[in-house]
């Protein structure tokens, strides 16, 4: 198992903690870490993911005008 099937698998881990720490992670494939941004409990820890593809943080910085 690769580090990018390891964290995207815990990325949907029973502990809220867990997934949390997970949707920051930069290893965390993008695709994963845009869909994300649509869960409640894990969208704030997306939304500060260093590998948030940057047409999303456009999106994101757009919605807060």
């Amino acid at each position: 198992m690769s580090a990018y099937e390891l964290v995207d698998r815990l990325s949907t881990d029973p502990s809220v903690t867990v997934r949390q720490a997970m949707a920051g992670s930069p290893r965390l494939p993008a695709p994963r870490i845009v869909a994300l941004l649509d869960d409640p409990e894990l969208a704030e820890a997306a939304a500060a993911n260093a590998a948030l593809p940057v047409d999303q943080m456009r999106q994101i910085l757009d919605r807060m005008t």
